[in-house]
């Protein structure tokens, strides 16, 4: 079966940063993938959607920039830098349904007959609609509007059209279809919902209906396609009074809504009215704004709760300036590691900036109390004495750090100021800015270049159909370049160390305990990522570990507990070994084994990796005695030596109790032999995992709350067993996200197969989590 026609996706921009990565990250979900995703930038000014273009870095997806020429020219641009035979024009604050592509792409597939499909559209944040495009044919076009401009089209259809016209002031998209009909190419409506459009104050839509502005392009539509009207004659007044009608019955009902809200108000009104009264009857002390009244607020409680939650940001040599100087003196700073030294630390006034050394600090708090006015003088002053990669850190918990109009994505007027302030000496892909529940805002901006500390986490708004977010388990092996590696087992250090650092800077690496605890009380962070390595290989000390540490990404280590004083390798490594390790073998292996011999011939690579086959499955379900005994007989029949290799084998009982003391490292179990348990009697599972665990623990010292399960392969009986036992929680190897109606006994976990940071970017996006960005370099994006 040939292929299914390729599909581009264009997302022209203007100033619409708040935006545009749900618009993207929705094309990226698609069941259907595009072939190209086209991003075009008509010249934006503002801050926040240059730093949204600088770091927009996605799979498929190219971002080019063009001076300000209007949404046309935008549009025209991007299809014309596209090849795909199927065209999509998506805005960049509507968000697609995941199966878009698919549905009307299958339509286009099915009718060649067809040169454009569309779709009923669901409104949303601003509004709460359905609305289905009411005509395919240039009459109904011309008197009741178009199809939607993101349906989907042929390249054909374009090159007929010749795309948008960009002299228009408004409805260039009527104008487009209107061409398209005139020119014989049929349409067709599917009555799904499958584009979700952003109801929004300030819109391009907003713009056109004003009387000027519609009036003008009308006349232009009209004089252009006056052979329309001209041969409608009487239908054309007949369909307009009809659709004048509908529009009446629909203002009524909206006018009727108006009058019942505009009497709720005045009811709430009068209470609030009422209440103000019976307040001022009260005898209130003034407030007063002292070292007292702040030691005592809440609002102080929120600022300190801001700096917890991000207690990244306070490791190494730190000063706090404040506008109040004294709300400094109780004001708690978490530190990054509650074991480590006392940081350095700077208590004073924001005017004190001025003192500090050149090239002296790891991090500068600034909080604002009064105002954002004078930032910038402050900023000027303490950007100077940042380390490279250093961090400066705004929390403006200021009368105009309140969000207004959070439907709409509006920004407070102290977000838009400090993100005009940083953008003045960051470049834009360095900073960022958030405002939390609480009202507080916070800015964020790094120096270029030293070792880069983790950025903030923002929160994403979930678009109207979008998957419900989760954490992730991530599930890798051995971080070795090892040949051969039959059961694909490796990731290189290179590949592993761009793993960790796109975590680092891209998502919210958790322990695995502390995920999986989060999402059962539904209070997972954005992005939040579990980190686990099974069957601890020796480069999980050696390699793994302190590319993780260095990185403060923590990890779990799953490890078996067979042979815990006597250096050797896994069973399925020594069989490797034995059969395709390069040695020379004798012609034919003979293996009396009950209760079916192994006869094979083994002359070439293929046929011993037939009997490299054949012997891995009658291995993995045996028991441990059946395991040894066999792979004592291939040694003496291969005359091949059995002693360990030391970039082969597994750690020792020291050697894991060294690898649990590196910060962030955490040891799981992997059950005593790593045997196929779900085939196995239950009193040999709870041996297994009950011996495992209590020779761990009485190594460590410490309790060992998590298993995974050998293999990831576990049934309700086994998880049972496991809970017993008993284990906090136990992962397997089936894709999916933790939530809180996930069963803690059996965890969801992503097994990474290697590549560079790009391909664990699409791996988590693949997997669920609306995805950031990648920068093969280590810059913050």
């Amino acid at each position: 079966m040939p292929a299914a026609p390729a599909i581009a996706v264009v997302i022209p921009c203007y100033e619409l940063g708040r935006t545009l990565e749900e618009a993207v990250d929705s094309v990226l979900a698609q069941t259907r993938p595009a072939a190209e995703i086209v991003v075009v930038d008509d010249g934006s000014e503002d801050v926040l959607t240059r730093q949204v273009l600088a770091r927009l870095r996605r799979p498929r997806t190219r971002v080019v920039g063009l001076p300000h020429g209007g949404v046309a020219v935008t549009r025209n641009q991007g299809v014309a830098l596209t090849q795909a035979p199927y065209v999509v024009l998506l805005d960049a604050d509507d968000v697609l349904a995941d199966r878009y592509l698919e549905r009307l792409g299958a339509r286009l597939d099915a009718e060649p007959s067809l040169g454009f499909v569309s779709c009923a559209v669901q409104a949303f944040e601003g509004g709460r609609y359905v609305w289905k495009p009411p005509s395919t044919t240039p009459l109904g076009t011309l008197t009741r509007g178009s199809v939607h401009v993101s349906s989907m089209f042929r390249r054909g259809l374009w090159d007929a059209v010749g795309g948008f016209d960009p002299e228009l002031p408004a409805y260039e998209d009527l104008d487009f279809w209107l061409h398209a009909l005139r020119l014989g190419f049929r349409g067709e409506v599917l009555d799904e919902p499958l584009l979700f459009y952003r109801v929004r104050a300030g819109s391009r839509y907003r713009r056109g209906v004003e009387a000027g502005t519609y009036r003008q392009a009308m006349a232009r539509i009209v004089e252009r396609h006056r052979a329309v009207l001209d041969a409608g004659g009487v239908e054309v007044l007949a369909e307009k009074e009809a659709f004048l009608l509908e529009l009446t019955r629909y203002h009524a009902t909206l006018r009727a809504r108006h009058d019942a809200l505009q009497a709720e108000l005045a009811r709430l009104d009068g209470e609030i009215a009422a209440a103000r009264g019976t307040l001022a009857d009260v005898d209130a002390p003034p407030v007063v704004e002292t070292a007292v009244a702040w030691r005592d607020s809440s609002l102080r409680r929120a600022v300190e709760t801001a700096l917890a939650e991000r207690r990244w940001l306070v490791r190494g040599r730190v000063a706090l300036l404040a506008d109040r100087p004294w709300a400094l003196d109780p004001l708690g700073v978490a530190r990054w590691d509650e074991d480590a030294p006392a940081i350095a630390e700077e208590r004073g006034a924001l005017g004190d900036a001025v003192r500090l050394a050149p090239v002296s600090l790891d991090c500068a708090i600034v909080l604002l109390l009064a105002t954002v006015e004078g930032l910038d003088d402050a900023l000027a002053r303490v950007r100077p004495a940042l380390k490279p990669g250093g961090a400066v850190v705004v929390i403006a918990a200021t009368p105009a750090g309140a969000r207004v109009a959070e439907a709409q994505h509006e920004p407070s007027a102290a977000e838009t100021w400090l993100r005009a302030a940083l953008g003045r000496i960051f470049p834009p892909e360095a900073f960022d800015v958030e405002t939390t529940a609480s009202g507080i805002v916070i800015a964020y901006g790094r120096v270029p270049g030293g070792a880069a500390l983790p950025r903030v986490q923002f929160a994403r708004r979930t678009a109207p159909g979008a998957r419900a977010a989760g954490g992730l388990i991530l599930g890798y092996h051995r971080v070795a370049a090892l040949d051969p590696d039959t059961h694909r087992l490796c990731i290189a250090p290179d590949d592993f160390r761009a793993h960790v650092r796109y975590l680092r800077e891209h998502c919210t690496p958790m322990p695995l305990v502390d995920l999986v605890m989060a999402a059962r009380a539904d209070a997972l962070p954005p992005r939040a990522v579990a980190v686990t390595l099974d069957d601890g290989y020796l480069d999980a000390l050696t390699t793994a570990a302190p590319i993780l540490a260095e990185a403060g990404v923590p990890a779990t280590f799953f490890v078996n507990t067979e042979r815990l004083t006597e250096p050797h390798e896994a069973w399925h490594d020594e069989l490797e070994r034995l059969l395709l390790g390069g040695a020379a073998l004798p012609p034919r292996l003979e293996l009396p084994l009950s209760p079916e011999p192994v006869r094979r011939d083994v002359r070439t690579p293929g046929e011993r990796r037939d009997a490299h086959a054949v012997l891995h499955a009658r291995l993995v379900g045996a028991t441990p005695g059946e395991r040894e005994e066999i792979l004592a007989a291939l040694a003496r029949w291969a005359g091949v030596s059995l002693t360990a290799r030391p970039e082969r084998r597994v750690l020792v009982a020291d050697e894991i109790v060294a690898l649990s003391r590196l910060p962030g490292c955490d040891i799981g179990s992997h059950s005593e032999h790593h045997l196929l348990l779900p085939y196995q009697p239950e009193a040999l599972q709870r041996s297994e995992l009950r011996r495992a665990k209590e020779r761990l623990e009485t190594l460590l010292d410490r309790a060992v709350l998590s298993l995974a399960y050998p293999f990831g392969q576990h049934s309700a009986e086994l998880a049972e067993v496991a809970r017993r036992i008993p284990h906090l929680l136990a992962v397997t190897v089936e894709p999916a996200l933790v939530t809180a109606a996930t069963d803690p006994m059996r965890l969801p976990r992503i097994e990474v197969a290697g590549g560079d940071g790009a391909a664990l970017a699409t791996t988590i996006e693949q997997a669920g989590i609306p995805l950031r960005t990648w920068s093969a370099d280590s810059t913050p994006a």
